[in-house]
């Protein structure tokens, strides 16, 4: 009996987006029990996941999966290996200041790694639960003020893009069928070898042509402009506050489902966050909040971005690419100042959504290698967004892609008396998968 690959993929997006929607509202507070229990369950659900291959059982008969433990310590260490590099290149600083090891979220990857095997390996009884305890390891992360929310979304999506490398799901591997016979019936258990794929190096498909893709973006996001102004603010800059790095090591994930040839939709989630500190040249009114020059001044700005968006392929099947359509982009903006001895303090949080249009055009050199060119852009109320992108990419076989690309955006964000304006661009790398 096979069951829909992607499933667990979607539980598991959705438990991620869950895990963010609550930590945008609780992040600033740190429960002590919840941090507790993301220490201990980022061991527990790896040690879970490998110690259930020695009770699974095999195809002949015995109680320990073996194909299923080289798979766990295979998906693991792929896992451990990008996280570790990950957090030596970036060198992001946490939250709390308190070292460079931000991005990505180790323990989020580790608790992950363990629920995608769980959940792709041995089915939905096991991952469902799997993926909540892990869920809340990310989160416990973030409420902490150890991570940012990108980076609990990097460590998540570094596990299970490397468990779908490697994990086959067992259900797979074998089939029941009825048989009947002289006096009587049975059913005969018929087991296959679900190797990946020699040309690919991904698991064989067990529906029809891939035609939905979870994607992970990330790169160092360069910040030229944050202007804040506004009702009851005086103009300023937020870069001049420069006691930290610019750029940031940020991320975004994407899940699109493609209907059929020509009609698609999708969803995608970028966190942007960034706290500083540093001393203004000049007095500031923020929120009718009086902050003196030559005063330190801690800022922490955040900017969720989510975009639904449906658009059509025009040319769904010739070397030229040309797709239309638009959707709706819901925005949750944040920004807060205080002074180092908390005496002075002052927040913004408006919640808006804008419609955009979206277009893309490109060219597939082959039937491996592309480029493409992509604009998005809305306005609403004096708010308007612009997105620019050029990226090359790579199609390794059915399943895997990978992009190289360089984006531009401008935000002019009208909140109810703050007004903010975010200049940014970013080369990216991303890494997509598709089922």
């Amino acid at each position: 009996m096979k069951r829909h690959p992607g499933f667990f993929k979607l539980i598991c997006l959705g438990l991620i987006l869950f895990n963010l929607t609550l930590g945008v509202r609780t992040g600033w507070c740190d429960n002590p029990d919840i941090t507790q229990a993301g220490n201990i369950l980022q061991f527990v659900l790896p040690g879970i996941a490998l110690g259930s291959t020695f009770i699974a059982g095999n195809p002949k008969g015995g109680f320990w999966d073996q194909e299923g433990t080289k798979q766990a310590a295979y998906s693991m260490a792929t896992t451990a290996a990008f996280v570790v590099s990950g957090k030596e290149i970036a060198r992001k600083l946490r939250p709390d200041g308190s070292d460079r090891n931000s991005f990505p979220s180790g323990h989020t990857a580790a608790a992950f790694s363990g629920a995608s095997f769980l959940g792709t390996r041995y089915g939905l009884a096991f991952g469902v639960p799997a993926y909540a305890a892990a869920a809340l390891v990310g989160y416990s992360r973030f409420q902490a003020d150890q991570h940012y929310a990108d980076d609990v979304l990097a460590g998540a999506s570094i596990a299970m893009l490397s468990n779908w490398a490697w994990v086959t799901p067992m259900h797979d591997r074998f089939t029941l069928s009825p048989i009947a016979v002289e006096g009587g019936a049975g059913v005969q258990v018929a087991f296959t070898d679900a190797k990946p794929s020699a040309k690919t190096g991904s698991p064989p498909a067990s529906i029809g042509f891939p035609n939905t893709r979870f994607s992970f973006q990330f790169g160092p996001s360069f910040v030229s402009e944050n202007e804040i102004g506004g009702q009851r603010s005086t103009d300023f800059d937020l870069t001049e506050l420069g006691d930290n790095d610019n750029p940031l090591t940020t991320a975004a994930v994407r899940l699109d489902y493609r209907v059929n040839e020509t009609h698609e939709i999708g969803l995608f989630v970028w966190p942007m966050e960034a706290k500083d500190s540093g001393r203004l040249s000049h007095p500031v009114l923020f929120q009718g909040v009086s902050f003196p020059a030559d005063t330190r001044i801690l800022s922490a700005w955040r900017l969720y971005d989510v975009r639904a968006r449906y658009r059509y392929h025009f040319f769904s099947k010739d070397r030229f690419v040309l797709t239309g359509g638009g959707g709706v982009m819901l925005q949750h903006h944040i920004v807060r100042l205080e002074t180092e001895d908390s005496k002075l303090k002052a927040e913004e949080d408006d919640l808006s959504v804008v419609p955009f249009l979206h277009i893309q055009s490109g060219c597939r050199f082959n039937e491996h290698i592309g480029f493409y060119i992509e604009e998005e852009g809305g306005w609403l109320s004096n708010q308007w967004f612009s997105s620019s992108a050029a990226y090359l990419q790579y199609d390794a076989g059915n399943h895997w892609d990978i992009r190289l690309g360089y984006q531009y955006n401008i935000r002019d964000i009208d909140a109810k008396e703050v007004d903010n304006r975010v200049v940014q661009h970013q080369p990216y790398l991303v890494i997509g998968y598709r089922w």
